[in-house]
């Protein structure tokens, strides 16, 4: 019988030596040590495991017999209005009528059946096709004709044509049947769902004419330019990203555990949330730079990736601001010092640390002509009243 852990973030979970056999122990700790810290059983531990997530939520099918459930701290319907923000999946009302999920695998589900369900309605409508330029070597003339010498076989002219064709065999298209392909061998899914998905990727792949070897894709290839002929594929692909960003690739392993790890890095969400929504919200002609890079010293010695900076309506460099997704009694001396350098880098006379709940000890000081802040941008109870305050503290002197 497989059993479950449920392990919430930052928060240690024990369990006795008995319990966790040491080669599974063993695989947690290799694979996926930089998502939950694994301490052996010791005299520090009380001889026994201790597990620590290290700020990721989703679910890890260690074993066919054990799989862990890492818990977010922050509530999943507040989970799920971060990650449709930031995907922008809140702009195509695709959310309405999903009901609350109790957790995340139960969140994935959701996603991954509404993927499937817009595919299917989507194959319905017909796919959406373009033109595309082919190179070919044929025995007439079709498009344009080459002009360099071509071969020839015996009796048959061989000509080396370019042309164009319409077909539904873009990219708009593989990338989502590459999607569902994941989907339905993640072992993450199961009935009517599962054979939705399988559903909604057999007849994609069938509509055009691809094998199981389809063309690999990326998160980065869901980033599209979208015209009135396929602007519908915009919230698919957005829907896209969101899986091909946390559907881990396999490792190697022994033993025939196939589920497919899912986690999500929290930090680089709550990173990610508040640079979309500052940048949907902030008052007019002021603009926000997202991960701006700034190099210092002779040759460019030093070179900074700053999290967000925040221009006035002239242009120039008002404020710099990084995301910290943790509740530390106050900020640390190191996240001290690197807005600092950051703010004076850039020549910024302000510098935000922002966290997810209020610090029992706020920063707000003034160095080197540097006013340097901490505020919160909460992911508690209403999320968006949380950033409108969040914005109005922001501006406040």
């Amino acid at each position: 019988m497989r059993r479950q852990l449920d392990l919430t973030e930052y928060q240690p979970y024990r369990l006795a030596a008995d319990s966790l056999p040491v080669a599974l122990g063993r695989r947690l700790w290799a694979e996926y040590g930089d998502v939950v810290d694994v301490a052996f059983p010791s005299p520090k531990t009380a001889d026994s495991w201790q597990l620590i997530t290290q700020g990721y939520a989703g679910y890890i099918p260690l074993h066919p017999t054990l799989h862990l459930h890492l818990r977010p701290k922050v509530a999943v319907d507040n989970l799920l209005y971060l990650l449709a923000y930031t995907y922008g999946l809140d702009e195509w009302r695709l959310l309405d009528g999903l009901q609350p999920a109790e957790s995340l695998p139960g969140l994935y589900t959701q996603l991954a059946d509404l993927l499937a369900r817009r595919t299917l309605r989507r194959v319905r409508l017909g796919l959406h096709r373009d033109y595309v330029v082919h190179e070919r070597t044929l025995p007439y003339v079709r498009g344009r004709l080459r002009a360099e010498p071509v071969g020839r076989l015996p009796d048959t002219p061989l000509l080396t044509c370019r042309f164009e064709e319409q077909t539904a065999v873009i990219t708009d298209n593989q990338l989502i049947a590459y999607t569902l392909g994941r989907l339905a061998r993640s072992g993450l899914l199961h009935g009517e769902i599962q054979q939705r998905v399988k559903r909604a990727y057999r007849l994609l792949r069938d509509g055009l004419g691809i094998g199981e070897g389809e063309r690999p894709f990326t998160q980065a290839d869901c980033h599209r330019s979208y015209t009135r002929l396929n602007q519908d594929y915009a919230p698919l692909h957005a829907l896209c990203y969101f899986f091909l960003s946390y559907l881990v690739p396999q490792l190697p392993q022994s033993g025939p555990a196939q589920t497919t790890p899912f986690l999500v890095n929290m930090a680089q969400l709550y990173e990610r949330f508040v640079a979309a929504w500052l940048q949907n919200n902030l008052p007019a002609n002021w603009s926000l730079q997202v991960q701006e890079q700034v190099t210092v010293g002779q040759a460019e010695a030093l070179r900074f990736n700053i999290d967000l900076v925040l221009y006035d309506p002239q242009g120039q460099p008002h404020m710099v601001i990084d995301s910290k997704y943790k509740t530390p009694d106050a900020p640390s001396n190191p996240d001290f010092n690197q807005v600092l350098v950051y703010a004076q880098a850039r020549g910024c006379r302000q510098a935000v640390l922002v966290y997810p709940q209020p610090l029992p000890r706020r920063l707000d000081v003034t160095l080197a002509g540097v006013r340097v802040r901490s505020l919160t941008f909460s992911l508690a109870g209403d999320v968006t009243e949380n950033g409108h305050n969040f914005l109005k503290s922001l501006f406040t002197p």
